[in-house]
């Protein structure tokens, strides 16, 4: 009697290892269980799903303006961005790019993304002494202290004369963007509200999306 409860014992435990490893196959079949090894995790986690167009809000005359930008990839740096449609992105140096007005080039924003361990104390003496030297003599300095997703702590110096209008802007430790030197070649605020808008909508990607 013991030998046959020990051999139904046995059974018991044979038949459930069946069943389970024949239910863990068919979901495997199914696709609704599957094992991913840790890099391809890592890599899904990093995957950036970008839309083709999005809408852009600003200020215009103290107003909210919204308005579509189309995604655009930079060749030059590893960076997406949504254009509006009177803009286009050019390459300028390995490492910058230029967001132009097509009907008016004198309206343009220099985009450089920089190293994360970039020394900005540095990058800010230096973007000085290149305003100092080259626009004015007078170079003015502000924190931008106001909430804002991309501008908050943001340093930003300013030179001009009679004949153009310099913005510097050195944008660190931001959460949802790379660290970047802006450059702004305009006066117009409309221009610059504009401007400032796309760059809000700059997305760190690999190179060669």
């Amino acid at each position: 009697m013991v030998v046959s409860r020990n051999l139904l014992y046995i059974l018991i435990i044979i038949i459930t290892l069946l069943t389970a490893c024949s239910f863990y196959h068919t979901e495997l079949s199914n696709g609704n269980v599957g094992v991913v090894k840790e890099e391809e995790a890592n890599s899904i986690d990093d995957e950036v799903i970008l839309l083709y167009e999005q809408d852009i809000v600003y200020l215009m005359d103290g107003l909210e303006n919204s308005e579509t930008g189309f995604l655009n990839s930079s060749i030059n740096q590893p960076y997406s961005i949504y254009l509006f449609k009177d803009f286009q992105l050019e390459a300028v140096t390995p490492h910058k790019d230029v967001l132009i007005h097509k009907e008016n080039r004198d309206i343009h924003m220099e985009i450089e993304l920089m190293p994360e361990n970039i020394n900005f104390f540095q990058l800010e003496y230096d973007t000085y002494k290149m305003l100092n030297n080259i626009v004015s003599k007078t170079v003015h300095r502000k924190v931008w202290d106001q909430p804002d997703p991309l501008l908050k702590g943001a340093v930003m110096l300013h030179a001009g004369n009679e004949e153009k209008s310099v913005q510097v802007i050195l944008i660190k430790d931001r959460a949802h963007f790379p660290n970047m030197k802006l450059t702004i070649h305009t006066e117009e605020e409309i221009a610059i509200n504009r401007l400032l808008a796309m760059a809000k909508t700059i997305v760190k990607t690999k190179m060669g999306r």
